[in-house]
């Protein structure tokens, strides 16, 4: 099966800041790189070109851990 690419889920953090500082960017943790990938500015974590995913019924889970970087006025985007 080809899963490359395939959007798993979209994750969504809020920045109450106004303006240019209301922006996050989205990081994958160090354990769910080597299976996913994260869009860093619209969150949708999915399964990267490298992956080695097993399909099983029962199905296996995978935990992946999905942080975000808030975006201030100095830093670029």
């Amino acid at each position: 099966m080809h899963f490359t690419g395939t959007t798993v889920i979209r994750v969504n953090a809020t920045d109450l800041d106004i303006q240019q500082n209301a922006y996050v960017t989205y990081i994958i943790g160090p354990g769910g790189r080597d299976n996913f990938g994260i869009d860093p500015n619209d969150g949708d974590l999915y399964v990267s070109s490298n992956a080695r995913l097993v399909v099983d019924n029962p199905p296996t889970y995978y935990n992946v851990t999905v942080s975000y970087h808030e975006i201030y006025e100095y830093d670029e985007i």
